[in-house]
């Protein structure tokens, strides 16, 4: 994948505000780990959407992601949702 083009996808889809569309492309990255350049990225375009609707995916993914890195990344776009599920 392409970084730069990945980056750029996400800054759009936080703009257009269309979070069951959005939402699952960005943990979708999340779980790839040849994006892990651009977990960053999607763990602040979560955060930037502002919207409820990534607390269970991303729960998910931090207790049965592929690798450790992909975990704590889950993890750290977790702490930052606004709907983290209550028995986190």
């Amino acid at each position: 994948t392409k970084p730069k083009l990945v980056q750029r996808a996400l800054a759009i889809m936080v703009q257009l505000d269309r979070p069951k569309l959005s939402i699952p492309a960005m943990v979708a990255v999340l779980k790839r780990p040849e994006q892990k350049e651009n977990w960053p990225d999607a763990i602040n375009a979560l955060q930037r959407m502002n919207k409820p609707g990534a607390g269970e995916p991303l729960l998910e993914l931090a207790t049965t992601g592929a690798t450790p890195e992909s975990r704590i990344a889950a993890l750290t776009a977790l702490s930052k949702v606004v709907d983290t599920p209550p028995r986190t």
